[in-house]
Parts: C-alpha cells; structure tokens; sequence
C-alpha cells in the first residue's frame, strides 16, 4: 500500500462496500479466518481465475466470470479488469496490482487493511485485532513502513472509538 493521508485512509475504508480480491489476500484472509466476518461488512468479488489460484470455492466471495480473457490474461490482469469494470476498490498484496489501481483511480487496500476495516465496523475488538495483525505478521511479508502505517491508522481508529463509545472494545490495544 503506498502511504498517504491516515485520515484519508480511515475515510475510504469507512466507506467500502464492494471490492474485488486477489489470491493472496484472499488466503491470507483466510489463513486468519477472517473471510465470514470480512464477507459481512463488503461485498468481495473474485475473477474465475482466482478462485482456480487458490482452489478455493465461490461462496462468500462472489464469482465474477463474465470477462474477456484471452489466453495471455492473467489473474492479477483480471483482478484489475474486474475493478474497473465493477468501478470498486482493489483488495491485493501485490504491490504491482495496487500501484495499477492507483494508476487507474481506484481505491485500493490489502489484507492489514481489511483486518482494520473489521475493527473499524466494530466486528473485532482492539484485543482480537491486535491478535490478527500478529497472525499476519507470520504470513505476509510487508515492508515495515506498512506495518507502522498500518499500526497508526489503528490507533487512530482506536482513540475515534475511545471518543464515541469508551473504553468497550479497547482492552487489548498494544502500543509501540
């Protein structure tokens, strides 16, 4: 993810709803068993091509097959063509596919970042996030300017909830 604006962040992932994953966020989602409660909060879709990647099932990532492919077109191809035909947000950990999705004005987030949408839409609380940032840390291989990126825009996240709801869900939050 390139680093921009916390607050900015913050807003997009607020507002997503829709977005179309790659392979790799989609086992790392899986790997944390975060697909069921990340499925609740935005609509993931997956190129056909994905989905033979991984070898895993549509269910709650909605198979999308109606795009043009031609031998030469590649998952990560089809993952951006998706994006932009759906018009939605880029979920990868692929820095090439994200730096597409910038090139082509589309929101664009990874699997760190999904995990604070989950606790930005009160599905995790600050202990059980805390508990899957440290799970991804053993699965993805983030630079670790993202992960302090990341590590901030939880806090941030974390002192908005502070202010709106108390101290409910905070137990748990480390601090560096």
């Amino acid at each position: 993810m390139i680093i921009k604006n916390i607050q900015q962040d913050i807003d997009k992932l607020k507002n997503l709803d829709k977005a179309v994953i790659d392979s790799s966020s989609l086992i790392y989602l899986s790997k944390l068993g975060l697909m069921e409660k990340t499925a609740t909060v935005v609509r993931l879709m997956a190129p056909e091509m994905v989905f033979a990647e991984t070898g895993m099932e549509p269910g709650l990532i909605e198979k999308i097959d109606n795009l043009k492919k031609d031998k030469t077109t590649t998952a990560d191809r089809q993952v951006l063509n998706l994006a932009l035909q759906e018009q939605c947000a880029v979920v990868s950990d692929d820095k090439k596919i994200l730096h597409r999705a910038e090139q082509n004005g589309l929101d664009y987030f990874n699997a760190l970042m999904l995990v604070l949408l989950l606790f930005g839409r009160n599905r995790l609380t600050a202990k059980e996030t805390s508990l899957k940032l440290e799970q991804l840390k053993h699965i993805a291989r983030y630079h670790i300017e993202i992960w302090d990126y990341g590590q901030k825009i939880f806090e941030t996240m974390a002192e908005e909830r502070l202010k709106t709801k108390g101290r409910d869900g905070l137990s748990g939050l480390t601090q560096k």
